[in-house]
C-alpha cells in the first residue's frame, strides 16, 4: 500500500469524490488529503458538506468542496459534454447500440438535456475529468 501511495504523490493528481453527502466520502476525502497522495474536490452542497463530514467526524479542510448545482465552472462542463455527445452522435462511440428510441432522437444533445444530465453528479464528476480540472474519479 505505501508502494501506491508513494507512486501517487510523486503523481501529483487530483480526483474528484462526486457523492459527499456520504460521511464515508468525507472521510476518505480528508485521509487522502492528509497524506497529501492526491488534491481533492468532493461534490456536495454547503449543506450536504457540513452535515457528512460532521457524521464523519472529519473536517472539510485539506480538501476542495464544490456544489455540483453552482460550480463556477458549470458552463465549461456543459459545453465539453455538449461537444462528447455531438461527436457520440457522429459515430464516435460503437457502445451505443441502434434502437428506434435513439433513431428517433435528433443528433447529440440540446443545451438543456446538457443541463438535466449535469444534474447528476457522476456526470458533473466524468465531465470534470473529461475536461481536466482533475486526474480521475
Amino acid at each position: 500500500m505505501e508502494l501506491l501511495i508513494q507512486r501517487a504523490k510523486s503523481f501529483g493528481g487530483s480526483v474528484v469524490l462526486p457523492e459527499g453527502q456520504d460521511p464515508r466520502v468525507m472521510k476518505a476525502a480528508a485521509e487522502i488529503s492528509r497524506r497529501g497522495f492526491a488534491r481533492v474536490v468532493v461534490l456536495a452542497s454547503p449543506e450536504e458538506a457540513q452535515k457528512s463530514c460532521a457524521a464523519a467526524g472529519v473536517s472539510p479542510t485539506g480538501f476542495e468542496v464544490v456544489d455540483p448545482a453552482n460550480a463556477p465552472f458549470l458552463e465549461e462542463l456543459i459545453a465539453a459534454y455538449l461537444q462528447k455527445r455531438a461527436a457520440r452522435a457522429q459515430g464516435g462511440d460503437r457502445r451505443q447500440a441502434n434502437t428506434s428510441v435513439q433513431q428517433d432522437r435528433p443528433a447529440g444533445s440540446s443545451d438543456a438535456e446538457a443541463r438535466e444530465a449535469l444534474k447528476k453528479r457522476l456526470y458533473v464528476g466524468a465531465m470534470m475529468v473529461e475536461t481536466g480540472r482533475v486526474s480521475g474519479m
